[in-house]
């Protein structure tokens, strides 16, 4: 849990309900209290993910200028006094191999759960009621290969711009309980959307999807024992020099958010 989400780890000498009580009882005392109307809201990029990174990309380039390199293979680090490791655990143990071999076996070990992410559109006519609130999660022991569903134009406004009376959804199949499924051909796969929309959602048999299938054979690590063991090995290694940072969604934070979040953090160190 503190690997995933670390605002939700309870420290020694505390249950969960104590922790979460304490936790009330500063925000009060402190006058961090926030309304309902204050509280962050959930949010996506208008143009999606993809819109997040080429923003990024333009805001580096007008930034950096010609410092600024993309499309590159690195293949040895920079003899730099700041160095910030974006990259999965795999890579990073490439790139710091020869000088720290201890850490980066550790981080060779990692094991990441693959995801196949479908996104689906579907005429609004087709549902017996129309899916409602940000998705579902179903539950392991079911002859369903979906592990979630988002319902994008649901949970975002205007997700679905140049005709409103489509749906636009995101299920989500494979992880670490059925790891070979990215190896499904798009037919397959494309069946399998379609037979658990028709029982989850109440889809008609009848009809017609419009889907873009993506394939991430290194989703998600695995927070686990091993993991824990090699951030702290990289902390007493090659990270314990001021200036080295290893980040990603291994690192300490899953969402977007907590990234974006930790990435600020760090940006005040280096």
């Amino acid at each position: 849990v503190a690997l995933a989400f670390p605002g939700l780890a309870v420290p020694v000498g505390h249950s969960l309900m104590s922790f979460q009580l304490r936790r009330l009882r500063e925000r009060i005392f402190s006058g961090e209290g926030r309304s309902k109307r204050d509280r962050p809201v959930m949010m996506a990029p208008e143009a999606g993910m993809e819109g997040l990174v080429r923003a990024l990309e333009l805001s580096l380039k007008a930034r950096l200028g010609r410092r600024f390199v993309h499309g590159e293979c690195v293949h040895e680090l920079p003899q730099v006094q700041n160095v910030v490791l974006c990259v999965p655990a795999p890579e990073a143990a490439r790139l710091i191999a020869s000088v720290d071999a201890k850490t980066a076996q550790a981080l060779r070990d990692v094991v990441y759960s693959p995801l196949v992410s479908a996104t689906v559109f579907v005429e609004k006519r087709y549902f017996l009621r129309l899916p409602q609130g940000v998705g579902v999660l179903l539950p392991e022991g079911t002859s369903r290969k979906a592990l979630g569903i988002l319902f994008n134009s649901s949970a975002f406004e205007g997700r679905v711009k140049a005709d409103e009376s489509w749906v636009s959804l995101t299920v989500m199949m494979g992880g670490s309980a059925d790891p070979d499924l990215v190896q499904a051909s798009d037919a397959q796969l494309r069946e399998w959307v379609k037979q658990d929309l028709e029982k989850v959602l109440d889809l008609e048999p009848t009809a017609r999807l419009e889907m873009k299938i993506h394939r991430w054979k290194r989703a998600v690590p695995q927070y686990n024992q091993e993991l824990e063991t090699a951030l702290r090995l990289a902390r007493q290694g090659w990270c314990s020099t001021p200036g080295r940072i290893l980040f990603g969604n291994y690192t300490g934070q899953v969402s977007i958010r907590g990234m974006v979040e930790d990435a600020a953090r760090i940006s005040h160190t280096v």
